[in-house]
């Protein structure tokens, strides 16, 4: 999952925007990562797991994982073929 972390931090969102927002979405990104990562995640986490076993945290991981393939397949290149 590591590899993944330059996709959607870096090269999704200046490919998405024009170069005068780049950094404003690049920030966006990695500030909106860093609140729901780390706070609000680890205790949806926890609240699953109390409620069906530790599992659930790697049953949510793998969901948040097929989610991110499948809207990673929508996105379109701005380079040239």
């Amino acid at each position: 999952m590591n590899g993944a972390f330059p996709l959607f931090m870096a090269t999704i969102p200046s490919e998405s925007v024009s170069a005068n927002h780049m950094t404003t979405a690049m920030a966006l990104i990695m500030g909106a990562g860093e609140v729901i990562g780390g706070v609000l995640a680890p205790w949806l986490a926890g609240l699953a797991a109390d409620a069906a076993g530790l599992a659930a945290a790697i049953w949510i991981l793998m969901g948040l994982c097929i989610v991110a393939g499948v809207l990673g397949l929508g996105l379109q290149g701005t380079a040239p073929a």
